[in-house]
């Protein structure tokens, strides 16, 4: 059982208001690397200056001290230069490619923070951002000089060993099989060169078309690094000896894609939408292979997506349903076990999902989102329940993850299963 306590002080420059969150996170069943208690720290700023609001600074700085770590997440910090139907932005701007992608969590446009998995928070990708807006289109130009990849849980290689105490890092196998025999492991991280992710850059696109009718018709377009980078394994072993652990070389490996992406959204009315949606992801031929003993090939996927969403002022439902064809990663070489735990798999493969917020009279909120993944076999529920009393709002809050059958070991539920937990927490706004 691991307990988690979160300090959040945020403060908006435009609304001259400043709110103090304390949460308190329980995960219910024992996890390997968690520890009894953990104390997490939270500062977001909310910045916007000039009556033009050129600057805008959307940051949120977590202290774990139970890791020992700063985790810093960029949602947007850029300056502006607006024309009157154009603009310049440069920094990290957060750009919705894809809301039905959004709507799922799916990782392939923008880098995310992986902190707790389950909830990742989509950051801004770095660089110059040029904006068109005409009667009936709007264009998006992007482009970025260098790769910031998804981040994860803070994890550090000490005598062999990956140490954490994040209870969402997967440790790789203590032992492997290699020509006949078991051997015991012994991990070494080879840290990525800077030049990997400098010289990597992004060039992409986007297109908003819309007319009186009620259809719009939202493409994007992108040739650019995968957030998610892959791994690669080389390693030394004595085997005429077994009972020496087997030394094997982690070393990050960044690879490219193209992404190709359409949602077709109609409006019935100002309160419903039906939303249907396509990507299409191809890695460069570079990016399928490596020079290293053991390695992981990302695979070319096809997403299908459907929303249907309906909001008035007392309640918003929103009903998707996501089908992914290929898209996991393939692990090659004679150690390929040690990269079972690093599959990269994702939070909604072939699923249907629920969201429900009901806004009551008197304060109360409540979220519900239930999913149920037919790949996986298995079910996510989250709940929460806010309590507004003039500037204080109380929460709480659960997750549950239930493989309901037999189940892919390689699978998110699967391989976070244990990983249930209960939250309450009060902000103030003063």
């Amino acid at each position: 059982m691991s307990r988690h306590l979160s300090l959040c002080v945020s403060n908006a420059d435009t609304t001259s208001s400043n709110s103090l969150l304390v949460s308190v996170d329980q995960y219910i069943n024992s996890t390997e690397n968690s520890s009894d208690q953990n104390l997490y720290y939270e500062l977001t700023k909310n910045i916007k200056i000039g009556s033009s609001q050129n600057l805008q600074v959307d940051m949120n700085f977590n202290w774990s001290q139970n890791e020992n770590y700063l985790y810093v997440h960029v949602d947007n910090l850029f300056y502006s230069i607006k024309g009157m139907d154009k603009s310049l932005n440069l920094g990290f701007k957060n750009i919705a490619w894809s809301e039905n992608l959004n709507f799922f969590k799916s990782p392939e446009w923008q880098q995310q923070l992986e902190r707790n998995k389950l909830h990742p928070k989509t950051g801004g990708n770095f660089g110059i951002f040029y904006f068109i807006e005409t009667e009936g289109l709007n264009i998006d130009f992007a482009y970025a000089p260098f790769f910031l990849p998804s981040r994860g849980p803070d994890v550090q290689f000490q005598n062999g060993n990956a140490v954490t105490q994040s209870p969402w890092f997967l440790s790789p196998p203590s032992e492997v099989p290699y020509e006949g025999d078991t051997f015991a492991t012994r991990y070494n991280l080879n840290d990525p060169k800077l030049s990997d992710f400098l010289r990597e850059q992004t060039i992409a696109v986007k297109a908003l078309a819309f007319s009186r009718s009620g259809f719009s018709l939202n493409m994007s377009y992108a040739n650019k690094p995968s957030p998610r980078y892959v791994t690669d394994l080389d390693f030394q072993a004595n085997v005429s000896d077994p009972s020496v652990p087997i030394d094997i070389f982690i070393k990050p490996r960044v690879v490219r894609h193209q992404l190709l992406s359409a949602d077709l959204k109609y409006n019935f009315d100002s309160n419903q939408t039906i939303t249907l949606g396509f990507l299409n992801e191809a890695f460069n031929d570079q990016s399928v292979n490596s020079e290293s003993e053991t390695f992981m090939q990302p695979l070319d996927q096809n997403v299908t997506t459907l929303i249907y969403a309906f909001a008035n002022p007392r309640y918003e439902i929103a009903i998707g349903g996501i089908w992914r064809e290929g898209g996991r990663t393939r692990s090659v070489g004679e150690l390929a076990t040690a990269l079972v735990n690093q599959n990269l798999n994702y939070l909604y493969e072939q699923a249907v999902k629920f969201d429900f917020t009901y806004f009551k009279t008197w304060g109360w909120t409540i979220n519900t989102s239930i999913s149920y993944d037919f790949f996986q076999r298995g079910l996510l529920t989250s709940a929460s329940l806010q309590r507004s009393f003039n500037k204080a709002l109380f929460n709480v809050g659960f997750d549950a993850l239930e493989p309901v059958s037999a189940t892919d070991e390689a699978s998110f539920i699967y391989q976070y299963r244990n990983l249930d937990r209960v939250w309450a927490g009060v902000s103030y706004v003063f």
